[in-house]
Order: C-alpha cells, then structure tokens, then sequence
C-alpha cells in the first residue's frame, strides 16, 4: 500500500493483516515522493525487497485477552506467572496531573516476554492491598526486569499513587528507537507499526478526543483559563471495558516492540554499551530528579506578576501617544511602523516582508529600527516584558503543583546532539539575572530551610570532547592551561577578526567567539552564524576562517 508519511514521522517496514483474507499489508511511501533523493530511494528499494523477498511478518496478536485480575487469587497468579519470564512490560491509565491530590491510577497493565496476553488491574483493584500487593510487589522487586514505553512516567505514576519504588529498568522502547534512529518519532502509536499492532489506539482514542473537546468548551463557556493538558483527564471518561483493553493492547505492543529493539541493540555493540552504561540508570535518576521538583516563591511569583502587568501598562501608555495600536497585533503594528503620517503611521522604511508579501514586523525588523523612532524602542520593550509575563509569571504558575513545586518533565531523548531537554515548562531556558526582570525571576526558584541551592555546569564539554577526539594539541593546551577557553580565542584571532590587539579584546567579542566555537562543532554554516550574531555573512565568514585557522588540526 503506496502513500506513505516519510521517516521519521512514520515506521519503516511497517505492516499490518487483513485478518479475514489472511494477507499481509506493507505501508510504503509512493515511489514519485522518493525517485528524486538518492538515500530515501535506496531505503525505498531495501524495503521493498524485504516486502517481496522477506520472511512474512507474524501475526498479530489478534485473539490476545486482556485478563482482568479482581481478587488475591488471580493476583498471585498473575504475578507468578509474569515472574517467569524475563522481563516484565507494563504500561498504566491515568487521570490528572501528578502531584496534585486529584491525580488517579485508573489502571495497570503487565505483559511478560515472549506472552501475548496482557494482566490488567483497574482502580478497584489497585486500591485493594491484598489484589494489589502482588503485583506492586513484583515491581518493586529489584530481581525483577523492567520493560515499558517512556517507562520514566509509568514508575513515576506508580510511585506516586501506590508508593511502588521500581528500579529495576531494563529497557525502554522509547529509547531504545531512538538510540537506534536518533531521528525517529519513537512514539508507542507509530513504533506499533513495526509489530503490525498499528491502529491498536483506535477504538479510545476517539472517546478520548470528544472529551478533551468537552472540558475544553466547558472551560471556555465558564470563562476558565484552559488548562496546559486536557488529556490528563480525558482517559476518565472511557468506559471500563475500553479502557482495560487499551491498556492491555498497550502492553502487548510494547512488550512485541521490546522484542524487536531489544535484538537490535543487542547487535550493535557499542549502543548496548552506551544504554547499559548511561541511558539506563539516567531513567531512574531523572524521575527521581522529577519527582523532587523545584520549590517556587509564590509571594515572589504574585510580586513579579504585578510588575510586570504594571511595566506593560506603562509602555502601552506611553506608546498610545503616538498612535493608537495594539502591540500585540500584527496587522495593526505594521500599520502602525509603515503607513505614511498621513494614514496616521510613523512611516518607517520596510526591512523585509514575510512570505505573503507583507511588511515583517519581527525581532529583527525591530531592531534594524531601533533608535529611527522613541515608539520602536517601546515596541521591544513592550515584547520582552510581554514574554517574560507570559512564559515566566503566568507561565510558571499553571504548573506549581500542591507541594508548591514544579515537577517539570524532563526529556532524555530530548535534543539532537544528546542533550536532554525539559518541558512543561521549559526550566532549563530561565532569563540572565543581569537584568531586574531576570534577577526577579531567578529568585522564584528557592530551597527549604536548612538546605542551599548549588548550580553546577559543565565547561564547555563539546569542545573538551573535540579536542580530545580531534587531537588538536592547541584546544588541549587552553584547557590544560585553565584558561577561559573562549576568552583565550577571542584573543588569539584578535587581529584577523576585528583587527585589534589582544588586550583590546571586550566582552562581545568573547561572545562572538562562544557562538562560533560551539557553532562550528555542529555544522552551522557562516549564513547561520551570521544570523546568529547579527553581524553580516562576511563578518562571521572572516571570524569563522580565523577561528579555524588557529585550530589546524580541528578544521581537518
């Protein structure tokens, strides 16, 4: 079956069944969207052969039962019968938002390798601690291996809600795909594809969505700022029955999917390595980090909210005297800067248009503009204080949860270059405290008494694993020096850069010198760094030439 998304938004070689005909089904992508690229071609060919010359793909599990484990009986013997085999794949149903007393374990789910059944425990039963001692028990076992999909949330739930410690980690399916495919959209619903499970979510999914479009239009009709997740609590509106097997079907997919990946990254030694060593103990270790959360100032937060309202006022003010405008609308801004004085705009000059043509009244555009008028200034003043109000001051205050804290999620697959990345919110991105707002912001974050905050970083890592692997014996000489690394660089191209001495050398330019260092470790290009600093291509080409010029053996 041709008309196929493209990796990574879709599985390569995934397959499904027309059970009643027996047939298989491949979902490949049409040959006209990859004839033109030689690498996607290549795939496309591999991949049909597999299709045509390959073994038939097994079964899905079809007649697989979702057993429904209601007394200490079955519970024992469920549990007895997932200790059997190696590993244990589980998955859970929640409603709500951990760490708020609203927070519900609707139900668990456990499938063990080489098993096509799933056990599944509702919330009746996982509130009663003779059914549900066995199967906590089974999870907190430290002999016992665990299996799931972004397992760190299923422990962190289960933790929370049944007091279950699970350290045991043994895989991750989200994970694992994408220590194999770096690129790939490693969620459970796409992955299912390559086990012929695609489509498993279908029969909830649909429930799930009209009830996020219900709390969403009562929030609304209520006059109730919406919430940043209403799925939380959509998996409550699913009828018992549906539920269980969703959660069952879950299970089942990520234990078949587990198989799969767990072969292939036993294949390639040096990935095992790396999860064996790192990845896997970091998932305990982040949930853990989750779990503790960060302790925020309320009185702090309603004190900056209150500035910040109050400071946005004010440049509003300040701005109707030159017009009336609304900052935040763009048509009306780009009336405002660029119609004539007559039409009753400033009559700027136009720096660029967007892609439909009209006159762009970006972040740059402004800043071109910065000093041709006393409203543009406002205008940039007005955006950084909006964006601190928003993201920071109200931003912050949708995810304080009943302990005051915020327990942000933090992704360790998150970024392309092996950084994790942190979300809901975003604690990782908080403003310089060399401003008031910065400084006003920073101080939200805040410990017990008895207890200090201690910031740790490391210094400059990439570059540290450059010079070692590159071997380049003048980046080892600034770190064995103990020299500020990009200071010391700023320096040495002192002259071919900006053509002044050594000792002349200020702190833009250190900073020009950071963005380029780290920048060409990642392949940014001289349009992009020029970008990046806001100097022109040649200026940044020249810094960039320079900058190689003084590590020979890096640019090789």
């Amino acid at each position: 079956v041709v008309g196929r998304g493209l990796p990574p938004l879709s599985t390569r070689r995934g397959y499904s069944w027309f059970a009643h005909k027996d047939i298989p089904v491949y979902f490949m992508p049409h040959p006209a969207s990859v004839y033109g690229n030689r690498l996607l071609r290549s795939q496309f060919e591999d991949d049909l052969n597999w299709c045509i010359n390959g073994d038939t793909p097994p079964k899905p599990p079809y007649n697989s039962i979702a057993k429904c484990v209601t007394s200490e009986v079955e519970s024992i013997a469920a549990a007895a019968d997932l200790r059997s085999c190696g590993w244990v794949a589980f998955d859970v149903e929640t409603s709500g938002v951990m760490h708020n007393k609203h927070f519900r374990l609707l139900s668990l789910a456990a499938c063990g390798e080489g098993q096509r059944d799933a056990w599944v425990w509702d919330e009746a039963a996982l509130l009663d601690p003779l059914v549900s001692k066995p199967i906590l028990d089974l999870l907190a076992d430290p002999e016992v291996a665990i299996v799931g999909q972004n397992v760190k949330y299923d422990i962190a739930a289960t933790y929370y809600a049944l007091g279950v410690e699970t350290t045991n980690i043994y895989g991750d399916t989200r994970l694992w795909r994408r220590l194999l495919e770096s690129d790939a959209k490693a969620s459970l619903a796409v992955q299912a594809e390559m086990v012929g499970m695609g489509g498993h979510k279908g029969e909830a999914d649909a429930i799930v969505a009209k009830a996020v479009r219900a709390l969403r239009k009562a929030d609304d009709k209520a006059g109730i700022a919406r919430k940043q997740n209403y799925k939380s609590w959509a998996y409550e509106a699913l009828p018992r029955d549906i539920l269980l097997r969703y959660n069952g079907r879950d299970a089942v997919s990520t234990a078949l999917i587990a198989e799969v990946l767990d072969a292939k990254m036993k294949g390639i030694a040096p990935l095992h390595r790396i999860w064996e060593r790192l990845v896997r103990h970091a998932t305990s270790a982040v949930e853990q980090v989750e779990r503790w959360g960060m302790l925020i100032d309320t009185r702090a937060l309603n004190k900056l909210s209150a500035y910040l309202n109050a400071s946005q006022l004010r440049i509003e003010s300040d701005l109707s005297k030159y017009g009336d405008v609304n900052p935040a609308s763009t048509p009306q801004l780009s009336k405002f800067l660029f119609n004539s004085k007559s039409e009753g705009g400033l009559g700027l000059p136009v720096k660029s248009r967007t892609p439909k043509g009209a006159p762009s009244t970006g972040k740059e555009v402004l800043k071109a503009l910065s000093g041709k008028h006393k409203a543009v200034d406002l205008l940039l003043e007005w955006r950084v204080i909006s964006k601190m109000r928003t993201t920071y001051a109200e931003g912050l205050m949708r995810y304080i949860r009943d302990d005051s804290r915020i327990h942000p999620n933090i992704n360790i697959d998150g970024a392309a270059s092996g950084r994790m990345s942190c979300s809901e919110p975003n604690l990782q991105n908080i403003p310089r405290s060399d401003s008031k707002e910065g400084k006003m912001v920073k101080d939200l974050f805040v410990c017990p008494e008895g207890y200090v905050l201690l910031q740790a970083d490391y210094s400059q890592l990439e570059l540290r694993i450059a010079a070692v692997l590159s071997g380049d014996p003048e980046m080892r000489a600034i770190f064995e020096s103990g020299e500020d690394y990009h200071l010391k660089t700023a320096r040495m191209i002192s002259k071919q850069a900006w053509g002044i001495d050594p000792d002349d050398v200020e702190k833009h330019h250190r900073s020009q010198a950071k963005t380029v260092n780290f920048g060409l470790l990642y392949g940014m290009n001289s349009a992009g760094l020029a970008h990046s600093l806001g100097i022109t291509v040649d200026a940044a080409d020249s810094i960039k030439r320079a900058v190689l010029g003084k590590f020979k053996v890096l640019s090789k």
